[in-house]
């Protein structure tokens, strides 16, 4: 395998089959020239002295995983906050360990997530951020090489919110304006900064005025959670007399800016409202299982004609970080849901890839296996048992019910190689799990929270 360094010079993907996931549906054995971060070419053979080579014989080659909604500042929790109800598992523990994080303890708990999603082969992802120390959480998605749509969290109100999480609609919006002029275009490009209200319950009307306002002047995406689950839905109504979708209708937030997870209760009525504005979904299956929240019905929102993601959410309402096993899920709920008429394969696969992507304002960028596009890959052995695609078989198929995460044999993005041989090539993964371990201990008794040593 190459060497991590692929960034400013040529590097050639030999000998897999390429999987593109553009329009037309290509799947064909071909190498791929990557050059300044750069997809230049698809076809070859090519044989260039001097190019730095990767081995892809045997192996599918993707784009990289899109993940249209996740944590970083949670990775650290994970196995702490085992509830299964929405609204208790925040108050009961996630809101008081996110309160009790420090500068220290974020980097640990980002750093942790992010080599988790890039061993698991996520190029790309749309983290809902922080409050205090955005602007550390953005350094360390930056230093990992990974491409992000980073977010500054923004809360006013709330039950049961620590005192810590709760701040002036003012004070949030000027620091999201700080992160976004510093992080915006930072890594080359990598990075985009979106505004991210958590959810309908945790932010005043001004704020999401606001937000909606911003968005509309700057471009900027909105990153939010949204019908999760009953509990949540009956206390929004409790608090507002109508639902989350027609309120931020009503205040404008609904657009293709507008990137939303969840959206596990919604009528016929406001998927149509959704798609009439353009807005765009991420379906959390694992998250929505643990947390009891529900079954998106994923079908009924692409058939209304919305754009939808996939993500793995919070590592603790999900206690993994794997694209895989969200397309699994995906695809075995939608059958439950609609049997035959479920999901196609290949569906699932372009959600979890362009279609995410396409989610993030990013289609033009990554997503799929085309010149002129960014080298975010990744290459899967289809070897041995558990890899072979054996003849008759659909690779799309493959893909979601027969491969897995431990197959991820090379990971790239932007053109540099993140994981390969069995080891990530941003970090040493021995010192991420040991500031994680540390910083998890601390973090913990912070937030007066037992965690077993």
């Amino acid at each position: 395998m190459a060497s991590s360094r692929l960034v400013a010079e040529t590097s050639i993907f030999h000998g897999g089959t390429v999987v593109a996931l553009d329009g037309a549906g290509t799947v064909r054995r071909a190498d791929i020239r990557v050059e300044d971060g750069v997809l230049r070419a698809i076809g070859g053979p090519f044989d260039e002295p001097g190019a730095q080579r990767v081995d892809c014989t045997g192996a599918l080659v993707l784009p990289g995983f899109v993940q249209t909604h996740v944590h970083l500042s949670q990775a650290l929790f994970r196995g702490l906050a085992e509830e299964a109800d929405l609204l208790l598992w925040l108050s009961r523990k996630i809101w008081p360990l996110e309160a009790a994080h420090d500068a220290a303890s974020l980097v640990a708990s980002a750093r942790l997530g992010l080599a988790e999603m890039v061993r698991t082969g996520t190029t790309t992802i749309c983290d809902m951020g922080a409050m205090a120390h955005a602007d550390v959480l953005a350094e360390t998605v930056e230093a990992s090489g990974v491409r992000a749509v980073v977010s500054r969290l923004l809360m006013d109100q709330g039950d049961g919110v620590p005192a810590a999480l709760v701040e002036p609609a003012e004070r949030g919006l000027a620091d999201a304006r700080r992160l976004s002029e510093r992080f915006d275009g930072a890594g080359g490009g990598r990075l985009r900064v979106a505004l991210a209200p958590r959810f309908v319950l945790s932010c005043s009307r001004e704020l999401l005025a606001a937000v909606a306002q911003r968005s509309r002047d700057t471009g900027c995406l909105v990153h939010t959670h949204l019908n999760e689950s009953k509990n949540e839905m009956a206390a929004t109504e409790r608090a507002l007399g109508r639902g989350a979708v027609p309120y931020f209708d009503e205040l404008g937030l609904l657009s293709e800016r507008f990137v939303a997870a969840h959206g596990v209760w919604l009528s016929a009525e406001e998927r149509a409202t959704l798609a009439a504005r353009g807005a765009r979904l991420t379906h959390c299956p694992s998250a929505n299982l643990k947390l009891a929240s529900g079954v998106c019905d994923a079908k009924a929102l692409l058939d209304a004609g919305i754009t939808v993601g996939l993500g793995a959410d919070g590592i603790p309402c999900n206690n993994r970080a794997d694209a895989f096993e969200e397309m699994r899920l995906a695809g075995l709920l939608s059958r439950y849901l609609h049997g035959e008429s479920g999901l196609s394969s290949e569906r699932i696969v372009r959600m979890a890839t362009i279609e995410g992507a396409r989610a993030l304002g990013l289609d033009a960028i990554t997503g799929s296996i085309e010149v002129g596009k960014r080298a975010d890959l990744v290459v899967v052995d289809a070897t041995g048992t558990g890899g072979t695609v054996l003849a008759g078989g659909d690779l799309y198929d493959a893909l979601v019910y027969q491969m897995s995460a431990e197959r991820v044999r090379a990971v790239c993005a932007d053109g540099r190689l993140l994981f390969a041989d069995g080891e990530l090539r941003f970090a040493r993964e021995a010192d991420v799990v040991a500031d994680a371990e540390r910083e998890r201990a601390s973090l913990a008794r912070r937030a007066g929270i037992h965690a077993a040593s």
